[in-house]
């Protein structure tokens, strides 16, 4: 009987665990990036000791990739010989490392992870005790499998209703944070419910989950439910819930009476409404940490130069992978343009739909003429340029060339 955390580490002991009790535990998955992970080696090494199991250590290069120094370069190649060495085969250089540890299905309900970020915490919105922890904490665990904790209290944020629209988990997440201050949860677990939580997708209980650690949260969790079973694709998902608890406070949130939050200089929990420094001009916007850097951040940003600038196609190809038809914007990067644009992902430029329209709203466009309808009004999109027509008709400018060839093209221009 407890509170979410209480109760994992009960089931992990086989006996009754209580807040303020301190205990070694074994866990699932040890974690550790291109930064940490280094120094892990280093102490794991001067320990003399066998690695505990290779396929629950998980080494992600994610913080400098691709490596922009002789010496970072020197640090990747200290961690693939040490993959090498022990036989270790989780190595990814595929994303953020919070993320690859959720997609690649390590985080599960009930379960105990650690890692050495701190923003680890992610992996509870899954109902997974994790949190994070320094190099040498890590090179323990690395050779034994094991870890000591001192259990914490918990706070619980009960989140009330629904969320209005243009009002996000970040949102909420800034809000308890302006409450309680950045310290707020010092060694605290933080339990995230509440209807608004129940009605949240597990893309938004990782940003709730990751921001715990932002006012000091040792963990912050959410309470498996169906929405965690068919994230996961499993037919029965831990049966873990909180009994009976005993919480250090509760602390409730009327999340239908929220606008948007703004921290604003000099400290996280100095946390503005986003009336009150609307109009304050923005020098650079940044979409892509591990609390915002998911598919459904990636598909509600788009304001003026949306796109990456880069020549990569990853982010047109995620936008085209989590099902999105098309992405209007102001304008965009031109590279992020045409990558789209060779993928057969629909690009318009329209700047004044962005005052009409709310999440949510349905939205039909029709690319060849530009024109975009909403709520019973019509607004004039940029029309595509031949060439695109011709790639998105084609499906992608690979079939274009297979099917006709750069005759397509070049006939476009003879004919101007």
């Amino acid at each position: 009987m407890g509170t979410l955390t209480e109760e994992i580490f009960t089931r992990r002991l086989g006996r009754r665990v209580e807040a303020g009790d301190v205990v070694v535990a074994g866990v699932d998955y040890a974690m550790a990036h291109d930064v940490t992970g280094p120094l892990a080696i280093e102490a794991f090494r001067t320990l003399n000791a066998p690695l505990w199991d290779p396929e629950r250590v998980i080494l992600v290069f994610d913080h400098i990739l691709p490596a922009n120094t002789v010496a970072a370069a020197g640090l990747h190649r200290m961690i693939r010989d040490f993959a090498d060495e022990f036989g270790v085969r989780n190595v990814f250089q595929e994303g953020i490392c919070h993320q690859v540890m959720v997609e690649r299905g390590f985080a599960r309900p009930g379960g105990i992870i650690v890692g050495a970020d701190s923003h680890s915490t992610t992996y509870g919105a899954l109902g997974c005790f994790s949190a994070g922890m320094g190099s040498t904490d890590i090179a323990v665990t690395f050779a034994t499998g094991k870890t000591w904790f001192r259990v914490p209290e918990t706070i619980r944020i009960e989140l009330r209703g629904g969320l209005p629209p243009g009002v996000l988990a970040k949102d909420l997440a800034l809000q308890v944070i302006r409450r309680l201050g950045a310290e707020g949860a010092n060694y605290l677990a933080v339990e995230w419910g509440g209807e608004a939580v129940a009605a949240m997708t597990i893309a938004q209980r990782l940003t709730l989950a990751n921001l715990t650690v932002d006012f000091g949260g040792k963990a912050g969790l959410c309470e498996p439910d169906e929405a965690t079973r068919a994230y996961l694709g499993e037919a029965e998902v831990s049966d873990l819930h909180p009994i009976r608890p005993a919480y250090r406070e509760l602390v409730e949130v009327d999340a239908q009476r929220l606008e948007p939050q703004v921290a604003c200089p000099p400290a996280i929990d100095n946390v503005q409404d986003l009336s009150a420094v609307e109009g304050i001009a923005l020098d650079e916007v940044f979409v892509g940490s591990c609390t915002n850097g998911r598919l459904e951040d990636l598909a509600i940003v788009a304001g003026r130069n949306f796109g990456c600038g880069s020549s990569r196609e990853h982010a047109p190809l995620a936008i085209q992978a989590a099902g999105i038809g098309a992405v209007i914007a102001r304008s965009f990067a031109r590279i992020f343009y045409r990558n789209a644009i060779n993928i057969g992902l629909p690009v318009i430029q329209c700047d004044q739909i962005y005052d009409s329209v709310s999440d949510g709203d349905p939205i039909e466009v029709d690319v060849r003429s530009g024109r975009i309808l909403t709520g019973g009004r019509s607004f004039a999109g940029a029309t595509p340029g031949q060439v695109a027509l011709a790639i998105m008709e084609a499906g992608t400018l690979i079939e274009l060339i297979k099917t006709r060839g750069w005759a397509a093209i070049e006939d476009m221009s003879a004919a101007r």
